[in-house]
């Protein structure tokens, strides 16, 4: 697909679901020229939610992907993402969306390995057989 933004207004949209964040997006592109995006995420509108936005840089070249990490705090809603301003087209292959999976990270046993401190041990209690 090609698209050519003039003065930054046109964009791609897409609806989510009920997709929550913090996502990223990649976008498999290529670009005549250097030019700065963004990609916007309008969240729980009927909720009172305010758009919110991140930017990325587009460099001239082949096709070449490109993540964009969106730190979004609950539903995603609809999605924009604005291709830089360009009086040439920039063409766009794929677009992902992937969730960001929260880490928790629990030091179990701070005097030995981790793979030590994840591996349980048992002692048996006094009367138990």
């Amino acid at each position: 697909m090609s698209s050519k933004a003039e003065a930054g207004v046109a964009f791609l949209g897409h609806g989510t679901g009920k997709t929550n964040g913090p996502v990223t997006v990649s976008i498999r592109l290529r670009s005549p020229s250097d030019g700065a995006g963004k990609i916007e995420w309008l969240g729980d509108v009927e909720a009172g939610a305010q758009p919110k936005s991140v930017s990325f840089n587009i460099h001239v070249g082949d096709w070449s992907e490109l993540k964009v990490a969106m730190p979004a705090d609950g539903l995603l809603g609809t999605m924009r993402l604005y291709l830089p301003a360009n009086p040439e087209s920039v063409d766009v292959d794929w677009i992902g969306l992937k969730r960001v999976r929260k880490k928790l990270v629990q030091n179990l046993n701070a005097g030995n390995s981790m793979r030590n401190s994840l591996t349980p041990s048992f002692k048996a209690l006094p009367g138990l057989p």
